[in-house]
């Protein structure tokens, strides 16, 4: 069919998928060679900006990420939030995936556009996922980086009640003595969300953890840390899902909090 004259194969479907964004994102690597064969456009994006590098990398298609790699695809290509594939692989959680991305040299502290996240924010906001954690950070991902608001990766895990993931944080060189731009800290923002510090008996009263100062009724005035809190109550560890809602449509929304919802 496609050695017809007049098959166009990039012509996309209503939500802005061509036919090689489909077939990359289902992990078709036999459907993808062909497409790519006849002319298709690797370098396409749906109407949210993500193009089929995107997708194959957050549903964790190792030899569809190759492939389209070896055929033009970029790792600087940013969707409408200003994320990258890297981004989306980090939060797919897929680890072989993230490993070849790094050896392959794919930029590792690439912030996006709303909130000047990093991947490594973004698993501390998300998943919490350690081993995808430590791949970012063996590949060079800085663990004080700071987003547009002061936060560092080990205030969002602690936001988000990743226990695990702090304390790799902080045996990974994560300072928890720093404040962000609101003068705020990592105590600090454990007792404004309520969060049980005892949690952290260890990491979150390190030398050089500063002391809690928030009062009763204070609310964080970022934005993003609102947007990001999960559901809790006292003392008991997150009920949140691992995933936002909106991280399992069939495209992905931009990975940035103030990025907006849905697609565009």
């Amino acid at each position: 069919m496609l050695q017809g004259s007049d098959v166009k194969v990039d012509v996309p479907n209503k939500l802005g998928f061509t036919a090689l964004m489909v077939a990359a994102q289902k992990g078709y690597t036999r459907l993808v060679k062909i497409l790519v064969s006849n002319g298709t456009d690797v370098n396409l994006r749906n109407g949210s900006g993500k193009d089929s590098l995107m997708l194959a990398c957050y549903a964790g298609h190792l030899d569809v990420v190759k492939y389209l790699r070896r055929h033009g695809a970029s790792w600087k290509t940013r969707d409408l939030g200003g994320c990258t594939a890297l981004h989306w692989a980090a939060d797919g959680g897929h680890c072989g995936v993230v490993e070849w991305m790094l050896q392959d040299g794919c930029e590792v502290d690439v912030m996006d556009a709303g909130s000047g996240w990093t991947p490594l924010m973004r698993v501390s906001a998300v998943s919490g996922n350690q081993r995808v954690a430590s791949l970012l950070i063996e590949g060079g991902a800085n663990v004080n980086v700071k987003d547009k608001d002061g936060k560092t990766p080990l205030m969002v895990a602690v936001l988000n009640n990743h226990e695990e993931l702090v304390q790799l944080l902080l045996d990974r060189g994560a300072d928890a003595s720093v404040k962000n731009e609101f003068g705020k800290g990592v105590l600090d923002m454990a007792r404004v969300f309520d969060r049980q510090v005892g949690c952290f008996p260890v990491s979150l009263q390190a030398p050089g953890a500063p002391e809690a100062t928030a009062q009763p009724g204070d609310m964080p005035r970022s934005p993003s840390c609102r947007a990001w809190s999960p559901y809790w109550k006292r003392g008991e560890r997150s009920r949140c899902r691992r995933t936002p809602p909106s991280l399992r449509s069939a495209d992905p929304a931009p990975c940035s909090p103030n990025a907006g919802a849905g697609r565009t």
